[in-house]
């Protein structure tokens, strides 16, 4: 198996490089991290820190979920598979099961890269869906209230 690498961003705008190894260690930022993905979602990390961690993908956004924290990355640069670029418009999918908390937006709303469209809560954490690119809200398909799946879509950019 060839190796896979993704640049992550942070929300405070910091980047780490993480490579898949062909023996299937992650490398992230440098230093191997040892995993292996239950069929649950969930990913268990089995170094000097072990522990559970749950991640989902929609997009370019990955969060992460480990010890009551809610991390958001964004895949800003990819070496292996086409995959599409922080500048696509079109749909904002729920990563997960959730309910939606509140709808700070509305559809004609012009909006940054960013900018947080829809607020869920899964897992008693709230969870923001921000904009992965600039645009302008062409629809939301969502109200407060509403109990979401993942891969539903949220909202529609333009």
């Amino acid at each position: 198996m060839a190796e896979d690498s993704v640049v992550l961003r942070d929300e405070s705008g910091g980047e780490h490089l993480v490579t898949r190894r062909s023996d299937g260690a992650l490398m992230v930022s440098g230093e191997a991290m040892h995993v292996d993905a239950a069929v649950d979602g969930s990913v268990i990390v089995r170094d000097a820190a072990p522990g559970l961690a749950w991640t989902v993908a929609a997009g370019n956004l990955r969060w992460v979920f480990s010890e009551g924290e809610v991390y958001v990355l964004e895949a800003v640069q990819r070496t292996g598979r086409a995959r599409r670029t922080p500048t696509d418009q079109g749909p904002v999918v729920a990563p997960m099961p959730a309910a939606v908390r509140s709808v700070p937006v509305a559809a004609g709303d012009r909006v940054r890269r960013g900018d947080v469209l829809v607020v869920l809560e899964a897992m008693k954490m709230e969870l923001p869906v921000r904009a992965g690119a600039d645009g302008q809200i062409e629809r939301i398909t969502c109200r407060e209230g509403d109990m979401v799946q993942a891969g539903q879509e949220l909202v529609r950019l333009v």
